[in-house]
């Protein structure tokens, strides 16, 4: 692949951390990087990747740690010593290209948007990951069968038909069928068990998707949990994971994991929150 030779300046200011650096970025390289379009691009992680530099979120890539180094910097440590993640809701690889950093580590990346499934194939292919990274073209669910997703845009990864947030809904969008998998089955299916790292962010289906992993959570197989959480599932998916031993943690700025101490009307239970297990695992709950 041929990459672009980004504009003056950027590939070495990237490298420092400063208060509103995405910002600042985006003030000064935005629309010349826009004009590129659709290219091949060194990203933050030093990973090759095809991004549209039209799109907001694939320019945040090239300008550093996506959704915060603290997160990036707690992924990579939790990481260093490889492991099995589980990447639900990939897209394009917004979160892979820090998950290959890690060269110990194997991806099963879900995705089920056709778009985004053709688009995250040849990325992988180009950079010769086959042999580390596998893409399961289906969603995750309560049970197995066919369902129905609603979907925002190529670039989108879509959101349950049967779930609606107010931006979603007013946005046009198109439905499509596709298969339903539980993390239970996955993991059977491809012989895992043990999950280092599940990343859950599938735009409102999180409960559903917890759901259908309930003999691995009772059983504490996955090691450590970064789930989207949305005012109004917060609830149900604090208090489903808390049931099977898993306590809230908000990463810091600095990559540290703080526990969440207060969870009244799940304060503090909203973006994107850290799950991690204590001991022992709460066995009666494992035929749930």
């Amino acid at each position: 692949m041929n990459t672009i030779k980004l504009p003056f300046g950027l590939e070495t200011i990237r490298k420092f951390q400063f208060p509103h650096k995405h910002g600042i970025l985006r003030r000064i390289y935005d629309s010349r990087l826009a004009k590129k379009g659709i290219a091949w691009v060194e990203t933050s992680a030093g990973i090759n990747w095809k991004l549209d530099l039209n799109v907001s979120n694939h320019r945040s890539l090239v300008y550093g740690d996506y959704e915060g180094p603290g997160q990036v910097s707690w992924i990579r440590d939790w990481l260093s010593k490889g492991g099995v993640i589980v990447d639900s809701g990939a897209n394009i690889g917004q979160m892979l290209i820090y998950y290959l950093v890690s060269p110990q580590t194997r991806i099963l990346c879900i995705e089920p948007v056709p778009a985004c499934v053709d688009w995250l194939s040849e990325c992988i292919s180009a950079g010769g990951y086959q042999d580390r990274v596998k893409i399961i073209t289906s969603l995750f669910d309560a049970s197995e069968g066919v369902t129905q997703l609603k979907v925002a845009g190529e670039g989108d990864t879509g959101e349950w038909s049967s779930i609606h947030t107010d931006w979603f809904e007013r946005l046009e969008t198109k439905t499509i069928n596709c298969d339903a998998i539980t993390f239970d089955s996955l993991l059977q299916n491809e012989q895992i068990s043990k999950i280092r790292f599940w990343k859950l962010d599938v735009e409102g289906g999180e409960l559903r998707a917890l759901a259908g992993a309930k003999k691995s959570l009772a059983q504490q197989s996955v090691e450590a949990l970064l789930v989207e959480i949305h005012p109004d599932n917060s609830i149900p998916v604090n208090d489903l994971l808390n049931s099977f031993g898993y306590v809230a943690h908000r990463i810091t700025a600095t990559g540290v994991a703080n526990k969440i101490t207060t969870t009244d009307n799940c304060e503090g239970l909203v973006g994107n929150c850290l799950y991690l297990p204590i001991e022992p695992p709460v066995a009666k709950n494992a035929n749930m």
